[in-house]
């Protein structure tokens, strides 16, 4: 890509790096990679030209630094990193010490009360999962936070090494091996286990509120739940995008 991109926005996650490009009203949503720590590997952006760089990063400072160094080497710009706030763009932060609070939820939560006018609840299927109530005024309520589907298949096999797992596919709960037994499993606990939350939630926000869905595994779990959900692909890259746009 070699338009020249007035923003690049980041989401270093704890696996992945998602990333987009703004400009003006014209936004560009690229293709996520793996984050790999130190060793990440920055390349995909070597065409772009960005004028100023914000990042909502779960990933730790290592990485944070990686990052750093090769935006400075490539072009000079230093990324900035963004924070959850007290009050910011429509949501109010509800923890007892608000920068506590991690940035991917708050601005995951941002991009969500651009959508909706009502009380919603932000899910995130990632490395972790996590489950963040909105009330209608735009309160945060509070969440749980829990393992991914991806992890806990990795602390399965890290404890059992001898077990191993497929292409991690839900096919249903009645398997007849070992591998898709693992992964449904995985799949259908997490759903569980956010479908549960849901219905507490529900006795504090009754039953009119909405129900969004971000992250990597959204897509697979968002159909194993008895709700009605809207997946959302990128909704921390779009929060990064709301705070830019409000200078808040």
């Amino acid at each position: 890509m070699s338009d020249v991109a007035e923003n690049l926005l980041i989401d270093l996650g704890n696996s992945r790096v998602k990333w987009g490009t703004s400009k003006n009203d014209d936004w560009f949503e690229g293709q996520p990679f793996e984050n790999n720590g130190t060793q990440t590997d920055f390349s995909a952006w070597r065409d772009l030209k960005p004028a100023s760089i914000y990042v909502s990063n779960s990933s730790g400072d290592s990485c944070y630094q990686t990052l750093c160094d090769w935006c400075l080497g490539i072009w000079s710009v230093f990324p900035q990193t963004l924070e959850a706030q007290i009050e910011q763009a429509g949501i109010k932060n509800g923890y007892r010490d608000p920068n506590q609070l991690g940035v991917d939820r708050w601005l995951a939560m941002i991009a969500a009360r651009q959508i909706y006018s009502s009380a919603f609840v932000v899910v995130d299927c990632g490395t972790a999962v996590t489950v963040d109530s909105v009330s209608k005024n735009g309160q945060f309520l509070g969440g749980v936070i829990s393992i991914g589907s991806g992890t806990m298949i990795s602390a399965l096999k890290a404890k059992a090494p001898h077990l191993s797992s497929g292409a991690m596919n839900y096919s249903g709960v009645l398997n007849l091996d070992t591998q898709n037994a693992i992964d449904s499993g995985a799949f259908i606990f997490v759903a569980g286990g956010i479908e549960r939350t849901l219905k507490e939630v529900e006795s504090t926000l009754g039953s009119g509120f909405s129900v969004v869905m971000t992250g990597g595994s959204a897509p697979a779990i968002a159909p194993l739940i008895d709700w009605s959900v809207d997946v959302q692909s990128d909704l921390v890259l779009r929060g990064i995008q709301v705070v830019i746009a409000t200078g808040s």
